[in-house]
């Protein structure tokens, strides 16, 4: 038998309360200071709310979640683009945006890795080339 799509739609997390926990744990906890939502224990928040996003999307991947739908507040929704942050969801998986009366509902299904954005991939292959060029320099004799 197959669920109603409605049931499928996962609870969605607060992003303003999971970063505020987050930083509340740097302080009020001595160990375990991560997120409350323990599949995302390897997600480390951004000041740059995009960022912080990024790093939750890859997070939750890694921990293999499948979707991952998440509320934004005016105030962060206010810091971000809508284009580039739905553009950024769209590089883990199926995206979704919608405005609230509270700010910004973001759903990302079939969560993958990210691919590279092509910034990312020409900052890489610029490493690259120079990690290239050091080992293949001739070694000067002590």
């Amino acid at each position: 038998m197959t669920q109603p799509a409605y049931e499928l739609v996962p609870e969605p997390l607060d992003f303003d309360a999971l970063v505020a926990d987050y930083n509340a744990g740097l302080v009020d906890r001595l160990r375990g200071f991560g997120p409350a939502a323990g599949e995302l224990a390897l997600w480390v928040p951004d000041e740059d709310p995009l960022t912080s996003l990024r790093n939750l999307w890859d997070a939750a991947a890694c921990a293999g979640m499948s979707s991952l739908s998440l509320t934004l507040g005016l105030a962060t929704s206010a810091r971000l683009d809508a284009d580039t942050l739905l553009g950024m969801a769209a590089r883990f998986g199926v995206a979704t945006l919608r405005p609230t009366q509270r700010g910004l509902s973001i759903e990302v299904f079939d969560l993958h890795a990210a691919a590279p954005s092509i910034a990312e991939a020409r900052r890489f292959a610029a490493v690259s080339s120079v990690v290239t060029r050091v080992e293949m320099a001739p070694r000067e004799r002590v």
